[in-house]
């Protein structure tokens, strides 16, 4: 039967106290909780096609993990796996369960069970609730973020710097202010979730012993004051090299509350504008397509490996956590994991909600691919949704593995050869003209 329905849940997904926090660099355990982490479901389907969109307040989840857990939402559902797209916020204060990003910090297997079942749960009740219900979309502009890749006359790269050196030669690449949101109502015009999508990494709280959903979730907070109970699902964009921080400018001190509230305020009021100007329909084409890729894996140089292996008996010996430690025990983990496996099987997605287009990635893509799936789009409003089925890390363009660094060297989470996301951008196009059609 042609016409929208709608259907709508969310679930608290907190970890327990004295569990570690994602933050690749710190070993911290959780002291307490902040606020809530959440995962917010969204059911939308018109003519016998539906899309389940989950979105949860995590770092990321492991490709391989979501494909183990699709089929058992779908089973529980009762929809196909193909029409299931769980997506990451990326905050830095949720469960150490990607990676593992360092030494010593373990995946929290225990947490990554309940979590099946609570995904799984949410998405049940987002199914069989639906209900008769319009939509409407919007996109418009809110600058989150900026690029963060430094780049210096000796040719390197590095995330964030000190841009008033005399030997700084600007920016890698630019950044991308597109905000969009999708709006779901009831029949009697009341709303019922939000689905929006920027480009930022959510790191407020980088390194803090507690647990946040950082500035999502007190954007969900402004809105909720507004529309009661409803679910808000924050989508991230194309955001390997974006940051919160603008490198050009000169930056004062400022603490963490403030900025996080200043982002949200951001969020909140593009969020509204385009709800004010938004245009509600009770029917929409909506369409899907599935287009499982096999990648190059790029391994480290054995000159590469062997640094690495210095660096980490260094750290053996000292305990000191930083960056480099981080990076050499990804370089390590990669040989590990990988060598003599030289290629691997991701999804992306492209999705059709009337004139409204969604194309996916599993992982923390570099902005400038996913500006020429926009570009590139056949739709009039087009997002880009980031550590959408998984987060393998740094999907880097060619200035970014020329200039390495953290995001451009190869590790475990930046492992795909040089030509993927160039790839990605052309198979990606291809299937939205093909919803076009």
């Amino acid at each position: 039967m042609k016409g929208i329905k709608i259907g709508v849940s969310r679930t608290i997904i907190n970890n327990d106290i004295g569990t570690y926090v994602q933050a690749a660099t710190w070993m911290k355990r959780v002291n307490y909780i902040r606020d809530d982490l959440e995962a917010n479901a969204l059911w939308l389907e018109d003519s016998g096609e539906g899309l389940l969109f989950i979105s949860c307040d995590l770092g990321g989840l492991d490709i391989d993990y979501v494909q183990e857990i699709l089929p058992y939402i779908a089973r529980t559902c009762g929809i196909p796996g193909g029409s299931i797209l769980v997506g990451c916020s990326h905050t830095h204060s949720g469960p150490a369960i990607l990676g593992p990003t360092c030494p010593d910090k373990p995946i929290d297997r225990a947490y990554l069970c309940r979590l099946r079942d609570w995904l799984a749960k949410t998405g049940k009740e987002a199914v069989d609730s639906a209900v008769a219900g319009k939509i409407a979309w919007g996109k418009g502009e809110a600058q989150l973020g900026y690029n963060r890749r430094c780049c210096w006359k000796d040719g390197k790269h590095t995330m964030h710097g000190d841009t008033g050196r005399p030997d700084f030669t600007g920016l890698e690449g630019g950044d991308d202010p597109q905000h969009t949101a999708l709006f779901a109502s009831d029949m009697e015009d009341n709303i019922k979730a939000i689905l929006y999508n920027n480009t930022v990494h959510t790191t407020t709280f980088y390194g803090a012993d507690f647990l946040s959903a950082d500035f999502p979730g007190l954007a969900r907070k402004y809105f909720r004051d507004i529309f009661g109970d409803i679910s808000v699902l924050f989508f991230n964009g194309a955001i390997g090299d974006i940051s919160m921080e603008n490198q050009l400018a000169c930056r004062r001190s400022v603490c963490k509350e403030e900025k996080m509230a200043r982002t949200a305020h951001l969020v909140a009021g593009e969020t509204l504008r385009l709800l004010h100007l938004a245009t509600f329909r009770e029917s929409a084409v909506i369409k899907h397509r599935l287009s499982k890729m096999e990648v190059g894996v790029r391994l480290p140089s054995d000159e590469r490996l062997k640094w690495a292996e210095g660096i980490l008996s260094g750290y053996k010996e000292t305990g000191k956590l930083d960056l480099e430690v981080a990076t050499a025990f990804q370089t390590v983990e990669l040989h590990k994991r990988f060598a003599g496996k030289m290629k691997e099987s991701i999804d992306l997605h492209a999705v059709r909600i009337g004139d409204l287009a969604f194309a996916t990635v599993p992982c923390e893509i570099f902005c400038h691919f996913g500006m020429r799936v926009k570009m590139r789009s056949p739709f009039p409003v087009t997002a880009l949704l980031g550590l959408v089925n998984g987060d393998m890390g740094y999907c880097p363009t060619t200035e970014g593995i020329i200039g390495g660094g953290w995001g451009g060297d190869p590790k475990l989470a930046a492992r795909w050869e040089g030509t993927t996301g160039y790839r990605i951008v052309d198979e990606l196009t291809r299937l939205l003209h093909s919803l076009k059609s």
